[in-house]
């Protein structure tokens, strides 16, 4: 199995817009599992907050709820060791 941590952009495009042969991922790689970080989960709350993004936001978090298996924040760090000293971040 295959699992995909999620980032909080990519769980509002995929909550929010049509991915192309998306349904088709399991086919060619496998069965997938993706994993929601307790610190996007976080994030995606605040961001309701904001007015401009509540619309987005709400959607998103209604689809991890129905559609995405949740693991607690010890599989990022997990995750992020495996990466070793050479990891990248991306956004902040």
């Amino acid at each position: 199995m295959v699992e995909v941590i999620c980032d909080t952009n990519f769980l509002i495009h995929l909550a929010t817009r049509r991915i192309k042969n998306i349904d088709n991922l399991d086919m060619e790689i496998g069965s997938i599992s993706f994993i929601v970080p307790e610190v996007v989960k976080n994030e995606l709350t605040k961001l309701q907050q904001i007015p401009e993004k509540t619309q987005e936001i709400t959607q998103t978090l209604n689809f991890i709820k129905k559609f995405i298996k949740q693991k607690n924040q010890n599989i990022f760090r997990r995750y992020k060791r495996s990466l070793g000293e050479n990891k990248t971040t991306c956004g902040k």
